[in-house]
């Protein structure tokens, strides 16, 4: 097996042994970053945050059954919140 391969494999063994680098725990503060709508609107975490309290960012899929069983609920937790300052993204995954 070439060096280059061996270095690799050590290097990813090393990185599973130590889990994701760049998980962040609950109450961690987030990184600010931009998303963009499907109609070209852009959210930016940082301006959504001056307005509101709590940002909520769902990773979503239009296609998964299981995800879509949840779409009433999203809606109602949406509807639930929105008043209370706190919004709602979701991101679609596929």
């Amino acid at each position: 097996m070439p060096k280059a391969v061996k270095f690799f494999a050590l290097v990813i063994a090393i990185l599973a042994f130590h889990g994701n680098i760049l998980t962040k725990e609950p109450g961690d503060k987030s990184e600010d970053f931009t998303l963009t709508s499907w109609e070209g609107s852009k959210y930016t975490l940082s301006e959504e945050l001056k307005n509101k309290k709590t940002v909520v960012v769902m990773f979503w899929s239009t296609e998964c059954p299981f995800a879509q069983a949840y779409n009433e609920r999203a809606k109602d937790l949406y509807n639930s919140y929105r008043d209370r300052g706190i919004t709602i993204w979701a991101i679609n995954s596929n």
